[in-house]
């Protein structure tokens, strides 16, 4: 889920579910998280908070039970339909962008400002820790900061000692940059950053109706969001925390090219051509089996026709022939039996 051009938002609501139990959604939901930033806009302070979506035990209540512990935000189940609302001076949104500052951290003494931004261009979420290798102050010596991933793979090593100027952007080769200003950093010491590529492995959001592009639930009432209709601008064309760039409309644009396994490891477009060219074939098939059909019953038709289709008085004109033609040769045979008859006894 990804957050609008238009901005955070206030206030949402989904559309109506039959059940409130998460474990009768079938396999639109499963278990995962939904991490949802809040902005406090006095303090312009970000944070990502974590709601863990267990299908087999939460209700949809819990969930909104879950959403309302969050610093800033509120959350119900009104009308079978859940509803998100920040607090006065707080918004909220799905943005899978990197927060500006590190999640964790071990840095002491007279550190220096670490800044994040970029956009992570991984397939799965991930949490990066990076750990000083060497102790000095930035800019100086041979620190360094090794980069290891959730796995602890080895991902990266960045230099930040002699060479490095305080505020220049390392690239983590992932889509993740970040910036160190002056100060000390000690051997051993380490921040994480944490990587989004989805804010909802668990698929509870769409499923509700939260944040989406598309309603319905089958090709016969699917159609664009009505909130999204209603104000084109809500349309979520950008990824990172600035939200200036264009990344997800390329990504969706992208999906054209892009084999997919759920259809057959084909591009859309290679999968709607061959869908049509066997409708077409099943099509063709089908027509030719219904015209040799029809020329059998037609066959047949036409032989009852010869069957049953005579004149019944000549038939019955016919028999009477026939029935006195019986009768004279009856007649005959009975004559030719009496002359025997007689000449027998005659000799």
């Amino acid at each position: 889920m990804f957050d609008f051009d238009a901005g955070s938002f206030t206030d949402l609501t989904g559309w109506p579910v039959t059940s409130q139990n998460l474990a009768d959604f079938g396999s639109e939901v499963t278990d995962g998280s939904i991490y949802i930033r809040v902005t406090n806009t006095s303090t312009q302070t970000i944070t990502r908070n974590e709601i863990t979506v267990d299908k087999s035990a939460d209700t949809l209540s819990d969930i909104a039970t879950l959403i309302s512990g969050i610093t800033g935000l509120s959350a119900s189940v009104v009308s079978s339909k859940l509803n998100i609302q920040s607090d006065a001076n707080y918004t909220f949104d799905f943005l899978p962008a990197v927060l500006p500052l590190p999640t964790a951290s071990t840095l002491s003494g007279s550190p220096p400002t670490i800044s994040v931004s970029g956009i992570y261009t991984g397939s799965t979420n991930d949490t990066f820790q990076f750990t000083v290798a060497g102790t000095g102050s930035v800019g100086n010596g041979t620190l360094q900061l090794e980069v290891r991933n959730g796995a602890a793979q080895l991902v990266s090593t960045l230099d930040v000692g002699a060479g490095y100027a305080a505020g220049d952007k390392l690239d983590l080769g992932n889509g993740i940059k970040i910036s160190l200003s002056t100060g000390g950093l000690n051997d051993g010491e380490t921040f994480d950053v944490d990587a989004f590529s989805s804010t909802d492995t668990s698929g509870l959001l769409a499923a509700v109706g939260i944040n989406t592009f598309l309603s319905g639930s089958t090709a016969l009432d699917m159609g664009i969001c009505s909130d999204i209709a209603a104000t084109p601008g809500r349309l979520a064309s950008a990824l990172g925390a600035n939200m200036t760039d264009n990344t997800n409309a390329l990504r969706m644009s992208g999906l054209r090219d892009q084999a997919l396994t759920s259809l057959n490891s084909m591009t859309p477009g290679e999968f709607y051509r061959q869908m049509v060219t066997d409708i077409g074939q099943q099509l063709f098939v089908k027509e030719a089996r219904k015209d040799n059909i029809e020329s059998i019953v037609l066959n047949l038709s036409n032989q009852q026709g010869e069957t049953s289709g005579v004149n019944i008085n000549d038939e019955a004109a016919r028999m009477l022939a026939f029935e006195q033609m019986f009768q004279a040769m009856s007649k005959y045979m009975s004559i030719i039996q009496s002359s025997l008859s007689t000449m027998m006894e005659i000799l």
